[in-house]
């Protein structure tokens, strides 16, 4: 799962994952050592995320709306708690506005756009 993201990272390829009860795309932006828990993060904008259960069939698809709210959209996930990871074959060209080169909250870092 983390060279899946690395590569992510490196080829500006969008991601789909499972975190917590949500469906997110994302364009992954970096991914490394989190200073504050030891533990491997992605930090990465935020394109949608919905309930899990509209895509299993438990909810109407119309009844599924965006859960990213205006002024949410950048995110930290740990990598461990991620599941059901998918590249989506679709890319992005530059960097979203907001974006830190070199984070300060992670020790070592992976990989970077």
């Amino acid at each position: 799962m983390l060279q899946t993201i690395i590569n992510a990272v490196n080829d500006r390829e969008m991601l789909s994952l499972a975190y917590g009860s949500l469906i997110h795309t994302v364009e992954p932006h970096a991914v490394g050592v989190s200073v504050a828990t030891g533990t491997h993060v992605l930090w990465c904008f935020q394109l949608h995320a919905e309930p899990l259960a509209a895509t299993q069939g438990g909810m109407p698809k119309a009844m599924a709306v965006n859960y990213i709210g205006q002024g949410y959209e950048w995110d930290v996930f740990e990598v461990a708690q991620i599941s059901r990871l998918h590249a989506l074959g679709k890319y992005f060209v530059n960097e979203r506005h907001g974006y830190m080169r070199n984070n300060k909250h992670m020790s070592t870092i992976l990989a970077q756009l």
